[in-house]
């Protein structure tokens, strides 16, 4: 998944001029995990990419914390 590298890339621009600025993005998929790929990545993997899924029932609650997390350190 290339959308949560560039929104890193996107906020590291930005930052410069407001360093105080976090972005977030996630992705909803009406596809279950295990239909794509032949389910060779788990829920889990796409989810550290931003990957949610709707067949999931708490997947509102998910996409909630993940933007509310704590900001990755820059490197």
């Amino acid at each position: 998944m290339v959308l949560h590298r560039e929104i890193g890339k996107a906020e590291n621009r930005i930052r410069k001029d407001d360093p105080t600025l976090h972005l977030r993005a996630c992705v909803l998929s009406v596809t279950p995990a295990a239909r794509i790929d032949g389910g060779l990545r788990s829920a889990s993997h796409w989810k550290r990419d931003g990957v949610y899924f709707l067949d999931e029932p708490d997947w509102l609650r998910q996409v909630i914390e993940h933007a509310l997390a704590p900001a990755p350190r820059a490197a």
